[in-house]
């Protein structure tokens, strides 16, 4: 059962930065597939970058709804770091 839920963790944590890797510009124009650190890593450049143009209060809104909200705050917070 452990070992069940487990896998079924890494799946969805998986399906998640596949599908992250498909949102963001530099992961999908990229011709290898990129690690799961380099996608993070680039996922949370892409938004510190679209924040600084668009502006913090503007930021949230023209990101897609995956990358909005939340998660936008969280990976930022880390590329801070």
């Amino acid at each position: 059962m452990r070992n069940m839920a487990e896998k079924m963790r890494r799946d969805r944590l998986n399906s998640c930065i596949n599908e992250l890797a498909g949102i963001v510009p530099l992961c999908s124009g990229s011709s290898k597939r990129l690690d799961k650190t380099s996608t993070l890593r680039l996922a949370a450049n892409y938004i510190c970058m679209h924040k600084l143009l668009m502006g913090e209060e503007n930021g949230d809104e023209k990101l897609p709804p995956v990358l909005g909200g939340n998660i936008a705050h969280n990976l930022a917070e880390v590329r801070q770091v």
